[in-house]
């Protein structure tokens, strides 16, 4: 696996029923989502970029809010400000899930998260 990057379980991953069904729950309504899982030679961590449609129109620090209020009482959880990205090397060792979010064209959001997974 050294040197390589690549995609599985493309859109067959096992979580992506209980992903939709917690954005559901959240939303009120069915969502759908694409999941692409792509595996990176790494000794800790998770990074994922999601995209979702967004109803309505919100700026990078409407969005920014709205994460940082969902997660104010979540103490490993940073929702970082506009165009701060994370960087897998500078948290390897800190047990958080560090959040961004960039409004994009098209009335299309992504967010970025990594967890920086500790095991004993």
């Amino acid at each position: 696996m050294n040197e390589n990057f690549k995609a599985y379980k493309i859109n067959k991953h096992q979580h992506i029923p209980e992903i939709e069904q917690v954005l559901g729950d959240i939303a009120g309504e069915d969502v759908t989502i694409t999941f692409t899982t792509q595996l990176v030679p790494m000794t800790r961590g998770i990074m994922s970029t999601i995209y979702v449609t967004l109803k309505g129109d919100y700026t990078d620090q409407d969005l920014i809010g709205l994460y940082r209020d969902y997660y104010k009482d979540q103490p490993f959880v940073r929702v970082r400000g506009e165009g701060v990205w994370y960087q897998q090397r500078r948290k390897y060792l800190a047990p958080i899930t560090a959040i961004s979010v960039l409004q994009q064209m098209h009335g299309l959001g992504a967010l970025r998260l990594f967890r920086s997974l500790i095991t004993s």
